[in-house]
Formats: structure tokens, sequence, C-alpha cells
């Protein structure tokens, strides 16, 4: 899908400087002013977190980029946090994506998805499996290659994630796959097809891809309901996370 852009272009010219500003935005996070809630929330989570002193500060950063990306990004809303054990959170993103139910024939076009974001303490010592991290909740039946069939719906990000890869990246690759900006399409790809049947699919269908151009930070045209009120849980009570996926997690594909 890379296409060459003749740099006398210029609409080109415009694109590369907007993606040099979002590039530098995204750098500079920590300088990201959070509201009140935030802080308390992630105070929270200091508060209950369990593990070494490096984890919890681990985890405390990467739930502040979280929430920082999201005060940037209008297509993005932080909608529950847990940090225990493993960090997850329940997140909102405005996004194109493909659905194609069983025995349907016309695809259909949601504009908006719940994932749950998972960060296991592991990732601070080895790569881990490109599907560990990020699982889509709503909707059902997501076609795409890149997406498990069933449940529950682990969407891969690649052969695997490297070792301290930040939570932040994975909601920008889980867009970029979504909308199929960033897509792998030939079933035969072991390092990010989970599902050969969506990627013949797609196969015969190029002339829809990609479903968005529109950068992440650009303007939202999905832009989710924003949640006025984000919950925090601990290891006992994770209602907000762990049942919101209505026990849909089941084993690794």
């Amino acid at each position: 899908m890379n296409q060459a852009i003749s740099s006398a272009n210029p609409s080109a010219k415009s694109g590369r400087h907007s993606a040099a500003r979002s590039e530098a935005t995204l750098a500079r996070l920590a300088d990201v002013a959070l509201p009140t809630e935030c802080e308390v929330a992630i105070e929270e989570l200091r508060l209950r977190s369990q593990g070494s002193v490096v984890w919890r500060s681990r985890k405390a950063a990467e739930a502040r980029d979280l929430f920082a990306l999201a005060q940037i990004a209008p297509r993005l809303t932080v909608l529950a946090l847990e940090g225990a054990t493993e960090l997850r959170a329940l997140v909102r993103l405005g996004s194109l994506v493909p659905c194609l139910a069983e025995g349907e024939t016309d695809l259909a076009i949601e504009r908006v998805v719940d994932l749950v974001l998972h960060y296991p303490e592991e990732i601070l010592l080895r790569p881990l499996p490109g599907y560990a991290l990020v699982e889509i909740l709503r909707p059902r039946d997501v076609l795409l290659p890149n997406v498990s069939y069933g449940s529950p719906q682990l969407l891969c990000l690649g052969a695997n994630v490297s070792r301290n890869y930040p939570l932040r990246e994975a909601v920008l690759a889980s867009y970029a796959a979504l909308t199929m900006q960033a897509v792998t399409i030939d079933e035969r790809d072991t390092a990010g097809v989970m599902n050969p049947a969506a990627a013949r699919w797609w196969q015969a269908n190029t002339h829809r891809i990609p479903l968005s151009t529109e950068p992440f930070l650009g303007t939202c045209r999905e832009t989710p309901e924003p949640s006025s009120k984000f919950e925090t849980t601990d290891s006992k009570d994770n209602r907000a996370v762990s049942a919101s996926a209505e026990d849909d997690r089941g084993g690794t594909p």
C-alpha cells in the first residue's frame, strides 16, 4: 500500500509537516497536563499496585501516557483502568472497523471500537507474541486478517512486540491495523495473520484498502462519546475491565 508521492506536491509536503508535528506531539506526552481526575486515578493505581518498585513505577508511567494520549487525541477515551498485577485498560477508540457476521455477504463498517489493553510484567524482560496486548471487545465479527476469529478477538500487532514496548504504541498500532493503513493480506504470512479467511476476502477486495487514511491525531469523524468518569479497579473488583470483557478472553490461539 506504499505509494511514492512527489516532493513537488504541496499537499504531500503539508502531509509530511503534519506527520512531523504529530510525532513531535507524541514525543512530548510527559508535558501534557492531565485533568485532576486522571491524576487521582494514577495515584490510586500506585496505591493498589503490586510488584517490584520498577514494575509499579512502570505501570504508573504507562497509565499516565495513556491518559495524556487521550487528552491530545479526540478519538481516544479511557473508560477503565486496573493495575494491581498487570496493567489493564478499557479504552474506546473512534475508528472505522470492518465487520462481517457469519452468513452475511455485505461488509458492515462500524465507527467505534472498545479495546482491552493488557500490559504484563513480562514485557520488561522479553519480547511477547504480537497478539498478547490487545483484545477487541466490541464490535463482534471483525473481519481483519490480523484479528482472530471467534472469541476472544485478539488483535495481532506483528510476529512479536519488543521488550519494553510502550502501551501508547500499541494504541497507535491498533488504529493503523483497524483502518488497514498497516495490513498483511497474505494468509501464508505467519507473522501477523490470525484469520486466513479474512486475508483471502481482502485479497479479493483490495480496492477497499485502506478503510481510512486519516492519521491518529487527525480530524476524527468517528469520535466516541466522551466518558465523564472512568473507573479504577483493584484485584478484588475487576468489573470495569475483566467483567466488561464478558469473560471472552480464553487461551492463546
